[in-house]
């Protein structure tokens, strides 16, 4: 008998050899309540044993988190990657005039007018070349220039950029290299540049360097210094092959540490109760963009936001504890951020014939944009055909539309002029957007178009379909970006989502609390299985809660249970399955999880009798009530499936006295009977429709599933242990005997698969260790194990059977708990004691 407060609220009987009980209340409990129950034992005779209490509170409300801050830079898109760069090497100010053609900066020569300078530099270390008719050939006999000393280290990688201009209009070309010298200046170690020549087309060993261009341009070279760390020194060497003037003026000189750094992604932190995990919402309740645990301190941090809005976010956030009470929402905070880049670090995966990748002349750079990509596509005019293509798959979203933006130009000193063409292609390679330009004479052109996906694969094409070229001239590409389009950024926190009032919502991840009423939830992908394995909580709140699953989803509740309840689900007592052979897999402590008493919750769907309809082949047993039921209701269409497994273990290994070693719930599995049919109309119906229910019983406990008669239903059994080869107690199933060498055997569910699975059985000690094991043969639903190699010592033992994969030993996650079973088993080898006493009151002398 088991009371709450003196009130008795259910008896149970103990079976025959058994030694657990189990009863429902039915009883509902406000929030942070406690109670205690009492349970009191009595024997057959009337003998009253022990008295056991158990105080239980109830958790149910949850206070919210608090968000106090950001981190990361929203304004710079995620998946980029940026260039850090260092002190500038090269010392300020002007060298010393060397002899020769080379002088200082001359006031008649104006400097550089770009806007700002390459990395920084603003002034100084400025070099003028004259040419004085020099006709001097290759780099020994070349005039040189050095700039300053400065420490290398070997291994690293450096940026070398500079502005410069070329003066005189000479047809013949010169050509220019930095490189590195020792520290006595007179030996060559590195270049630190390739060869630049200025314009013209000659026949010389350096017709094919970059050009220089007769306007002032900032030039950059990004190497790796291979020479031992040290000091060396930075100069310019100068190689002319005519007898004409051909001036240059180099202008503020950079060369420092480059390092490539990943912008890191913005985080949003705040404060909590320790150990709730914390979920991250942006703009709508819907929309969850991350989560995290809060540590001991009370403090959380959100890293990796995923999903988050181009434009406007306002994130808000809720915490939830260890049984899944959910908080409400947290303080807001309002960040603003822009689209990532889809174009991965500018490196275009397919560089065809006359494409390709280059770290030097990035023409249209700028050090501001968020968008640059550090590496530009060079189309060479001078040798290569047109009709070549470069391109780049992207991972797109069906629906979604993008901006395509880009910047493309013509180098060199030849008149020519560039036809390119940039496609949007689907997963099918065939165009959906598509848009061209015409570059000529060092011009830049800004290209940009939108276009709307079609797929979840897209590719970025850019081909140069014309080349109209008298000379050098090389077309250019850079800062190409594809991103989403703005997307929706309203605030919806507070004007749409869960009320006290019957609601129609939608869930895609994270946790939701529908709060108060009867409430319909709508889940919008078949992938809730795994979102729930993440850590997403449902939580439908009170009153009758309908859960709707998209169309082919495949749900196994038993695979989220724990110690008999739904972890991530709750209070949600109807599931509809819509559909595409939908499959449903929960069990008969699902039920009692989720379901609500008719006394109460369920009273919508109360019934006295039901009509004896066969289903199928399987006649009813007999008629039954929802009168002291725990109601669960399965809506469906034909094809959908709902397996019904019977009560399995909790989990948990008692360590109480006679049933010690025992899984708990251990021989109250039961069975589900198929009882008849009951009808409800559309008016009484929580979802408005109309329904004839199939309904099933469990024998040892109050669940009761009512189900449309559409929905094919499979009742299904955990894996048993159901004898012993000789059992010798005093009832022929109580696995008392005096055998030591014993063969154990079972049933098994109708789903085993013999071919993935194996059946795993273990003999454990009364100190729970594993004394005896081996794998068990199969034959349809029933399984053995031969074991009569080994003698077991007299005691108390457990036998422990369970379904495992073929090719290991953990319990397979399909059946939930009903992977496993326990029973207990004595090896008695006591011969009994026989105790004669005479009955007369008289003693009975002997000798």
């Amino acid at each position: 008998n088991v009371y709450v407060g003196g009130t008795l609220i259910g008896t149970a009987t103990v079976a025959p050899g058994g030694t657990t009980w189990e009863i429902t209340d039915l009883a509902g409990y406000a929030s942070n309540a406690s109670w205690t129950y009492t349970a009191k034992v009595a024997d057959a005779a009337g003998n009253v044993g022990t008295t056991a209490t158990q105080v239980v509170n109830t958790d149910l409300t949850e206070a919210p988190p608090v968000i106090t801050g950001t981190s990361g830079d929203f304004s710079q898109p995620f998946n980029q990657s940026t260039t850090v760069y260092g002190t500038n090497l090269v010392p300020a100010g002007d060298a010393t005039n060397p002899a020769g053609v080379w002088t200082s900066y001359n006031t008649a020569v104006a400097p550089s007018t770009l806007s700002g300078g390459p990395f920084g530099v603003d002034t100084g270390n400025t070099l003028f070349y004259i040419d004085n008719n020099d006709s001097s050939m290759g780099t020994a006999n070349a005039l040189t220039r050095t700039v300053g000393t400065i420490a290398l280290t070997q291994g690293k990688e450096y940026t070398f950029a500079w502005d410069a201009k070329l003066y005189g209009g000479n047809p013949w070309a010169a050509n220019a290299r930095w490189m590195l010298l020792d520290s006595t200046g007179a030996n060559f170690v590195q270049a630190a540049t390739p060869w630049y020549k200025t314009h013209g087309d000659n026949a010389s060993a350096y017709a094919t360097a970059t050009p220089l261009t007769a306007d002032m341009a900032t030039y950059t070279n990004t190497f790796t210094f291979t020479g031992a760390t040290g000091n060396y020194k930075l100069a310019m060497a100068w190689v002319t092959t005519n007898s004409a003037a051909n001036d240059v003026i180099f202008d503020r000189i950079y060369l420092g540490e480059s390092t490539q750094v990943q912008i890191a992604p913005p985080s949003v932190s705040g404060t909590g109760i320790p150990g709730n995990t914390v979920y991250l919402y942006d703009n709508t309740y819907t929309n969850v963009v991350g989560s995290a645990v809060v540590d001991s301190s009370g403090n959380w941090t959100v890293t990796g936001l995923t999903n988050i809005y181009v434009g406007s976010n306002t994130f808000a956030a809720k915490q939830v504890d260890a049984q899944g009470n959910q908080s409400g929402l947290s303080n807001q905070w309002t960040e603003t951020s822009v689209a990532s880049n889809l174009v991965t670090n500018g490196t275009f995966t397919g560089n065809l014939n006359g494409w390709t990748t280059t770290g030097s002349g990035i023409y249209n750079y700028s050090i501001d944009d968020p968008y640059s990509v550090y590496n530009v596509l060079v189309f060479n005019g001078n040798n290569t055909p047109a009709g070549d293509s470069a391109y780049q798959v992207l991972a797109t979203t069906a629906g979604q539309s993008y901006s395509v933006s880009l910047n493309v130009g013509q180098n060199g000193t030849a008149v020519a002029s560039h036809t390119f063409k940039v496609d949007i292609l689907d997963g099918a390679n065939q165009i959906i957007s598509t848009q061209t330009a015409v570059v000529s004479d060092r011009s830049t052109v800004p290209m940009s178009f939108n276009f709307v996906a079609t797929g979840s694969s897209s590719t970025i094409r850019i081909t140069n379909t014309a080349v109209s070229s008298s000379g050098s001239s090389d077309a250019w590409a850079d800062s190409i970006v594809v991103v989403p389009q703005t997307s929706s950024s309203t605030n919806t926190f507070g004007t749409a989502g869960p009320t006290a009032n019957p609601d129609t919502l939608s869930y895609t991840a994270g946790a939701l609390d529908a709060l108060g009423s009867n409430d319909t939830i709508t889940v919008g992908n078949t992938s809730l299985q795994a979102t729930l394995a993440a850590g997403g909580i449902i939580n439908g709140g009170t009153g009758i809660d309908n859960l709707k699953l998209a169309a082919g989803t495949t749900l196994n509740l038993e695979s989220t249970t724990g110690n008999q309840t739904v972890r991530p689900i709750e209070q949600v007592e109807m599931i509809t399955l819509q559909g595409g052979t939908s499959k449903l897999t929960m069990s008969a402590n699902n039920v009692l999880s989720l379901g609500g008493s008719n006394a109460t919750t369920m009273a919508p769907y109360t019934f006295t009798s039901t009509v004896q309809a066969a289903n199928g082949n399987v006649q009813p047993t007999g008629s039954t009530t929802s009168t002291g039921k725990v109601q669960f209701v399965v809506n469906g269409q034909l094809n959908d499936v709902l397996n019904l497994s019977v009560l399995a273990n909790d989990g948990v290994v008692s360590t109480n006295g006679a049933s010690a070693g025992l899984l708990g719930n251990t021989d109250l599995a039961g069975s589900w009977a198929y009882k008849g049919t009951f009808t409800i109309a559309s008016g009484t119906a929580v979802d408005g429709v109309a329904h004839t229910y199939k309904v099933y019983d469990h024998s040892t406990t109050g669940a009761q599933v009512l189900v449309d008669v559409d929905v094919t239903v499979n009742t299904i059994s955990p894996i048993t242990i159901s004898a012993i080869s000789t059992d010798a107690g005093t009832s022929a199933t109580d696995f008392i005997t005096n055998d030591q060498t014993l063969t154990y055997s079972g049933g098994l569910p109708a789903a085993f698969n013999g071919a993935t699975e194996r059946v795993l059985v273990q003999i454990l000690d009364s100190s729970n260790a594993v004394v005896s094991t081996g794998f068990a043969t199969v034959n349809g639903t029933t399984w053995s194990w031969n074991n009569e190699t080994v003698f077991e010592a007299a005691g108390n033992y457990t036998i422990r059977a369970t379904i495992v994969g073929l090719t290991n030993t953990t319990a397979v996650p399909a059946y939930g708990a009903g992977a496993v079973a326990t029973h207990l088993m004595t090896i008695d080898l006591t011969p009994p004691q026989v105790a004669i006493a005479r009955t007369d009151g008289l003693t009975t002398t002997v000798g």
